[in-house]
């Protein structure tokens, strides 16, 4: 592979993920593409993540990239940004290390892309495995074939107002790497809700947005997840509310290139204003949760 590009860098963000990572890259070792690259980029680890992903080099031999963070970031954005600048991928697809993939997602997925000439291929279903059960989750529109989404950006925008149909993960995007390099649709620096902004940023900007039925990630569940800490009031203020800022920002930036909202001002504030009342509504709900619970504690 040293003298030829990837048709597909698979990125993977990895912070103390020693039980879970094996697991994620033997699913991309099994894979019945095989023309692919893996990045990992350890977000400065405190336990053998990084031992687990440096005993797999021989498996997967110059496939395989261990990049380090200088200090941790605290979520996977800043790992992602910079695994997308280590890329050489044609296509990038991100994976969460305790997840995993089906034995013939990249080629379901690179297939669909270069059929289509798709610039996003999103993944309207994937699997969900708790230590109970495997179930599947979906958006609310219901596909049964690959469809191209409207190239009407005012339904586009009138459906991210609504919630509707685009999937919120970055795991669900199959996304062409010159696409997202040409706008610049970087994750912003924020501890949560950096994969809304950036698939709101894909929505925005492709012209080519297809959406597919093809189940082919599966999602594992842990209650680990930052969003399900306990956090008091001050805390939750901190959590909630800082990124919101710095998430509008790079939201605005990609915005502001987009002719459709150089010219409807009013749709842009009202975006605007949806926005902030959705990110107060999700603080306030968690505000709310934690005295709730520590007026049933007592």
């Amino acid at each position: 592979m040293s003298n030829i590009f990837p048709a597909v860098s698979v990125i993977i963000p990895m912070y103390n993920a020693e039980n879970y990572i094996a697991v994620c890259l033997e699913s991309i070792l099994s894979q019945t593409f095989k023309n692919f690259e893996v990045i990992v980029v350890d977000d400065c680890s405190t336990d053998n993540s990084v031992e687990v992903v440096a005993s797999f080099a021989e498996k997967f031999g110059e496939r395989l990239k261990l990049a380090h963070m200088e200090e941790n970031s605290g979520s996977g954005a800043l790992p992602r940004n910079k695994g997308l600048k280590l890329s050489c991928g044609e296509y990038i697809f991100f994976i969460d290390n305790d997840d995993l993939i089906t034995k013939t997602a990249l080629e379901e997925l690179y297939n669909l892309a270069k059929t289509y000439d798709a610039e996003v291929v999103q993944c309207e279903k994937n699997y969900r495995l708790s230590a109970d059960a495997l179930t599947i989750s979906q958006s609310s529109e219901t596909i049964s074939t690959p469809k191209f989404e409207t190239t009407d950006l005012r339904e586009r925008v009138h459906k991210i107002l609504k919630n509707d149909n685009y999937m919120v993960p970055q795991w669900t995007k199959f996304v062409r790497r010159d696409f997202i390099f040409e706008n610049e649709l970087f994750f912003p620096n924020t501890r949560h809700g950096d994969d809304v902004i950036w698939t709101w940023a894909l929505v925005i900007c492709a012209k080519k947005f297809l959406r597919v039925p093809n189940i082919v990630y599966c999602q594992r569940l842990t209650k680990n997840s930052i969003l399900q800490k306990e956090r008091t009031p001050l805390q939750g203020i901190n959590f909630w509310l800082n990124p919101v800022i710095l998430a509008l920002n790079q939201l605005d930036k990609v915005m502001s290139k987009t002719d459709f909202f150089k010219k409807i001002f009013s749709i842009v504030m009202l975006f605007w204003k949806i926005l902030f009342i959705s990110c107060l509504e999700v603080f306030l709900n968690a505000v709310y949760k934690n005295l709730q619970l520590k007026f049933m504690r007592g």
